[in-house]
């Protein structure tokens, strides 16, 4: 909280709608992409690149 990395849920309520709608977008226009140039990457390789993206996690 104090770097604020975590986020207090009174905050996190007033913005829960935009940020699902975002995230949500953002999901959505990477598959289309994917399947755009031919699905070529794995579906785990898609899954860990998003995480990667969201979260900055390498797992």
């Amino acid at each position: 909280m104090e770097q604020q990395i975590i986020i207090s849920l009174s905050k996190r309520q007033d913005y829960n709608d935009y940020f699902v709608s975002y995230m949500s977008g953002a999901v959505i226009n990477v598959q289309i992409k994917w399947m755009e140039q031919g699905m070529k990457d794995s579906p785990i390789k898609m899954g860990k690149m998003l995480n990667q993206f969201f979260f900055g996690s390498k797992k």
